[in-house]
């Protein structure tokens, strides 16, 4: 990996103005870790604030930046006003990605930033991406995935720079909770959030909450499932919160969580 890292890092010395779009994930991070380093006066995080993600991550996002002291813009973007999006097709990860870039690329326009990078990795040519289209047709650049990085290999170089957060697990946006074709609404969103945030209050690692009308399905991890059934008490009380939520049934999916199912 030695090899990569001194070619990335040559990379992003050609490009001493560029703006990150952040989302705060261990990918993006990383990403802006390296190019901050690599030109401490000339990178801007960008951080879209939308309905579809939640408001913790933000708040993650903006911390990191205090953090490593690099240049932040916050940017509010209505997803309610994408009609297209909220039907919820196939392709709903292009139209939002679509839209979000161009809305940090107007930002940058303001800014004086020439070049925009995301924190796109070589892994993730090998599944379901439909918002790597909107990369492409909006000219981002995608160094990680460019020069090899695995997800692996991303997760051990943050370590080895003290990126406390290193092994942090992917959180997709909120809208992938939701089952293609049927409708994104702000009440449901807020139910998701509000259900998911329970679960990481129980402990729970990795999780979901999809949202399927009146029922709340969850995954967890197989591994977490035997204590997670267990623990009556704990079980009572998740199920007692979620159907304050809204939702009339609350579920535990045996087949555990899994990743790109509305991705």
């Amino acid at each position: 990996m030695k090899d990569k890292i001194i070619s990335i890092n040559n990379y992003l010395s050609q490009y001493p103005k560029t703006g990150i779009a952040y989302s705060g994930g261990i990918d993006s991070t990383l990403l802006l870790t390296l190019a901050h380093k690599t030109n401490p006066q000339g990178i801007i995080a960008y951080i879209v604030r939308t309905a579809f993600v939640k408001e913790t991550q933000i708040e993650e996002a903006v911390k990191y930046c205090q953090l490593i002291k690099v240049a932040y813009q916050i940017i509010e973007y209505d997803v309610f006003q994408e009609k297209e999006l909220l039907t919820n097709p196939k392709n709903r990860c292009y139209i939002c990605k679509k839209a979000i870039l161009t809305a940090i690329l107007t930002r940058m326009k303001q800014d004086l930033i020439p070049i925009l990078m995301d924190g796109t990795n070589a892994d993730d040519s090998k599944s379901y991406r439909p918002g790597k289209q909107a990369l492409e047709e909006t000219g981002i650049l995608s160094p990680l995935a460019i020069h090899g990085f695995t997800k692996n290999e991303i997760r051990q170089l943050a370590k080895d720079l003290n990126i406390k957060f290193y092994d942090k697990p992917a959180d997709t946006c909120l809208a992938t909770r939701i089952p293609y074709e049927q409708n994104i609404t702000k009440e449901k969103l807020q139910q998701i959030e509000a259900a998911e945030k329970i679960l990481a209050q129980a402990g729970l690692k990795i999780y979901r909450v999809r949202h399927h009308g009146n029922i709340a399905r969850i995954e967890i991890q197989k591994k977490e499932m035997p204590d997670f059934l267990n623990d009556t008490e704990q079980l009572n009380l998740i199920n007692k919160k979620i159907k304050v939520m809204g939702f009339q049934f609350c579920t535990l999916d045996l087949g555990g969580y899994q990743s790109g199912v509305y991705d």
